[in-house]
């Protein structure tokens, strides 16, 4: 918790305080009150922003965010790792993309499965998908993310797109 103190004060060779500057501090004071609700609302969403951010970094498998057309909004630091490894699945030109066309295809494809079904509760299905190294399939799971907002403005379809590393290859910290 934080506290926002207003102090006002002139020198002793100034005039004083009359009705008129108190009329005007009171007229201020609602809008200070507000912007000190908000510098605190803005603090806690910070923090719990940083939290939520801490866990998804933390995760034994990679997290994206992405919308309809495959561009990622959102890549936890496994993700990214994965990314780098360029086998199976990377983020190019801020979109998700598998090595070969045919995976990239079957992402897409998933997407807009996931997409025709928005709203409706079903649990995911994991899918495999293949890498070149030859090493275990991925296996990804997508979710739509419902998004709701404050105001009226119009969020497109958003999936939450988790990859599990049957190979375990790499650590959660780097």
């Amino acid at each position: 918790s934080s506290c926002i103190v207003l102090c006002i004060y002139r020198s002793t060779s100034e005039r004083a305080f009359d009705q008129n500057d108190i009329v005007n501090l009171r007229e201020l004071l609602p809008h200070w009150r507000r912007a000190a609700e908000l510098r605190n609302r803005l603090v806690r969403l910070s923090q719990q922003a940083d939290i939520a951010n801490c866990i998804m970094n933390h995760a034994p498998f990679a997290i994206m965010t992405v919308d309809a057309s495959g561009l990622v909004l959102y890549a936890n630091h496994r993700a990214k790792l994965i990314s780098q490894l360029n086998d199976g699945l990377r983020i190019k030109d801020g979109r998700i993309v598998a090595s070969s066309a045919a995976g990239t295809r079957k992402l897409l494809t998933e997407l807009a499965r996931n997409e025709l079904q928005q709203g409706a509760m079903s649990l995911p299905i994991p899918f495999p998908l293949e890498r070149p190294s030859g090493a275990k399939p991925y296996q990804l799971m997508i979710m739509p993310v419902e998004v709701t907002t404050t105001t009226d403005d119009e969020v497109g379809a958003m999936f939450g797109i988790f990859v599990y590393d049957p190979s375990h290859r790499l650590p959660v910290d780097s």
